[in-house]
């Protein structure tokens, strides 16, 4: 009754006003149910976290027993996401007490068939953003001068500036112009945003909160956990950077490809100027000095000099490196830009707001300068490769054929890739579709063990994402968590084993939803059941597609990628939001989740003749395209982007500028 009545106005009234005080029956405002019913149906009757969580915040005394009930009874026979958390911190307790304080890592590749818990959630607001300027080369680029040439400059500028720069005012030593201002040049005009890296949720609360799990809730069942070292954390929201937990157990970490933190020890240049300023000061005004109480040059102020000229051999060392990797960052960062512009209507509730709400950021996969793309990937799973049923969301689009994401070394896809049909080739029109491919088990059995022995280096402090003395440069390896992850076109691409698509292409935001389930596929978009064709390739009998960590914006060796720069109108797709759960998520869980993401994106309901307008915008791209593809009605001919009076990005949604009218085959102008 309380889970089909959640808006009544009290408890008592959704359970009747009589109450029973007998041994095993409930006192409190939400009486009259018996305490045993209450353990039954958290145990045996609750078949989603938005269930569960709608029970906990009945009343105290119902979110006591199921606290209770859920630590006492291990929560046995209920495959939900906090169940599964549950479960994990007891496990961890147990082994903390067993192996004095010593908590066992998230090996979770052998859990059982109906775990469920999260691996990844990359939310817009774990986006560090940073500007670059795109064609910025005033700096110039030290790596072709002649270095013995550099050098002979550097004696003669340190002679010079330090040495002989009003020696008499060595009260008031001047401060060299090269350190005069360390602060970060404010973005010009042609700067754009980038992203330096996608930081995942780590708290269990932002997981949890989406399913209407309140945090008071989840503070008092960890509370009542076995105690360990990450109980501790949780309780006092405290995580080290790119570490995982019981709430997240796959990766909380997405870097560009080619950009892993090796590269974060240049950042560490403006500290060292800084020092460097100080103790060349202080050499200076010791060498001015002695020049002012001598007559004659002699061999004392002889380790001045040449300190000096060591220091600033250094910072031009450091400057180049600076250089080096301000030219890889234009080169890998992806861009961040608004998700849209089109505000979801929200009805009834939008008289009461003053105002609408703000779409989120998003990534774009292009570099800085949009003349190629680009892509992002996680480290290898803290709990190894996970085998099916895994349960993805992503919030994205696609201007044409594309991937939205895949595994990190096999293939996992999601992406309008796969045309049933030649001409939907030709157009880049694909239906969005999932890919996957067979895991034999060696395969397994050596991911497994590398995904492990990343873990173990990251506990023991062997591969840290701060060593700021790492750097990687081409003759050496890498050496932080991005370790075991290669190049992305340096692995082979095969053929699927599996395909299965769906019917809507590509051209809009959507909230894409995929659950695989062994040989059973489904696809869902903004809510909406897509019908799946499946075609299986494989001509094995077991079939074993497993995830063993996430490449955003291509496939797993970056051959079909989600943007296609060098100025192309098409294939400039972002993705805002991604989501990926180890099980099969309840239906009631998946709506809820999918509706959350559309009213957070600003992305409408499909209409009800959506199939329609999909159907004939496909094939009003062929006519233009191929001259081919059957009666199309004028209208949908007209709201073709390549004669469009009127056009919009439909990535960012921002207003188009059409040139002239009457241009054909233009880049700037309509086709009319």
């Amino acid at each position: 009754t309380v889970l089909l009545n959640p808006r009544d106005s009290s408890p008592s009234q959704r359970l009747g006003s009589n109450r029973i005080d007998q041994e095993n029956m409930t006192t409190d405002p939400g009486g009259g149910v018996p305490r045993v019913a209450l353990e039954w149906f958290v145990l045996e009757a609750i078949s989603s976290d938005v269930e569960m969580a709608q029970f906990s915040n009945v009343c105290e005394l119902w979110r006591k027993i199921m606290i209770d009930t859920l630590v006492g009874r291990r929560c046995s026979g209920s495959p939900l996401l906090l169940t599964s958390f549950v479960r994990k911190l007891i496990s961890l307790g147990e082994n903390n007490n067993s192996n004095n304080g010593n908590d066992n890592k998230n090996k979770d590749g052998g859990t059982s068939f109906d775990e469920a818990f999260c691996l990844a959630w990359f939310a817009p607001e774990g986006l560090i953003q940073t500007w670059i300027s795109p064609d910025d080369d005033s700096d110039g680029d030290d790596d072709d001068d002649d270095y013995g040439a550099g050098f002979m400059a550097l004696a003669t500028r340190a002679a010079q500036t330090y040495l002989f720069d009003d020696p008499m005012d060595s009260a008031k030593p001047k401060q060299p112009k090269a350190l005069a201002n360390n602060n970060k040049p404010q973005p010009n005009a042609n700067a754009v945003l980038v992203t330096e890296e996608w930081r995942g949720f780590q708290s269990p609360a932002d997981i949890f909160r989406h399913f209407g799990y309140t945090p008071a809730f989840l503070r008092s069942l960890i509370e009542t956990l076995p105690y360990s070292n990450e109980r501790d954390a949780l309780l006092a929201n405290e995580f080290q950077a790119y570490t995982t937990n019981a709430a997240v157990r796959g990766a909380t970490i997405a870097r560009a490809d080619g950009y892993c933190f090796c590269h974060d020890g240049d950042d560490d240049s403006n500290n060292n100027d800084k020092n460097n300023s100080s103790q060349i000061a202080n050499l200076r005004d010791k060498a001015q000095r002695q020049l002012y109480n001598e007559q004659e040059e002699s061999d004392t102020e002889r380790p001045g000099l040449f300190d000096i000229m060591h220091l600033e051999e250094s910072k031009l060392a450091m400057r180049r490196s600076t250089r080096r990797k301000q030219k890889l960052r234009r080169s890998v960062l992806p861009r961040v830009l608004v998700s849209q512009q089109n505000h979801y209507d929200k009805g009834d509730e939008a008289a009461d707001s003053p105002k609408k709400p703000t779409p989120p950021m998003s990534v774009q996969f292009l570099n800085g300068s949009r003349d190629h793309a680009v892509t992002m990937v996680t480290p290898l799973l803290d709990c190894g490769p996970q085998a099916t049923p895994i349960t993805l969301f992503c919030v994205a689009i696609a201007t044409e054929d594309g991937c939205f994401l895949s595994g990190l070394h096999h293939k996992f896809e999601l992406g309008h890739l796969y045309p049933e049909e030649a001409l939907f080739e030709a157009t880049e029109q694909s239906p969005i579709c999932v890919a996957t491919e067979d895991w034999d088990q060696g395969a397994i059995d050596s991911a497994m063990a590398q995904a492990f022995d990343a873990a173990d280096d990251r506990q023991q402090g062997s591969v840290s994402s701060d060593d700021s003395t790492s750097r990687h440069t081409e003759n050496s390896s890498c050496n932080c968590i991005f370790q075991h992850v290669q190049e992305k076109n340096s692995q082979l691409d095969t053929d699927p084993d599996s395909i299965a698509r769906g019917t809507l292409g590509p051209g809009s935001w959507h909230v894409y939803t995929t659950i695989v389930y062994g040989e059973q596929y489904r696809i869902r978009v903004d809510g909406v059941e897509e019908p799946v064709t499946l075609s299986s390739i494989s001509t094995t009998l077991d079939h074993n597609p497993m995830l063993d960590g996430l490449t955003l914006g291509s496939d797993h060796n970056f051959g079909v990628s989600l943007c296609c720069g060098q100025g192309s109108p098409g294939g400039q797709g972002a993705i805002a939001e991604v989501a990926v759960f180890r099980g099969a998520l309840s239906p009631r869980d998946i709506e809820t989740l999918e509706k959350r993401l559309m009213k957070k994106h600003c992305i409408p309901p499909l209409p009800t003749n959506f199939r329609e307008q999909n159907d004939y915008g496909r094939r009003a791209q062929m006519l233009f395209c191929q001259g081919t593809g059957g009666p199309v009605p004028l209208h949908y001919l007209a709201r073709n982007r390549r004669v469009a009076w009127k056009q919009h990005d439909p990535v960012s949604g921002k207003p188009r500028k059409v040139g002239k009218i009457g241009a054909r085959r233009s880049n700037d102008s309509s086709d009319w």
